[in-house]
């Protein structure tokens, strides 16, 4: 996979988790938004925003595995 893949894919999973943490009501204790609803906001690419979802909502580790990425390869 190529590096510009692998960033548009860490972004995406990152900016659709963050996105639904950002809809969480306290008061509810409950999320506004799902991971589908987010995605359908924050990702252009129809194929990612077709399984980015499917896999926040398998594990949120794919998240953590994003933010680890995209902070090892920090472009200046």
């Amino acid at each position: 996979m190529q590096m510009e893949a692998k960033i548009e894919l860490a972004r995406a999973l990152l900016d659709t988790f963050q996105g639904r943490e950002a809809s969480f009501i306290q008061a509810n204790r409950r999320y506004a938004k799902s991971y589908w609803e987010v995605a359908d906001e924050v990702i252009d690419d129809p194929d990612l925003r077709d399984i980015i979802p499917t896999m926040l909502a398998w594990s949120r580790e794919h998240a953590d595995w994003a933010a680890r990425f995209l902070e090892r390869h920090k472009s200046g």
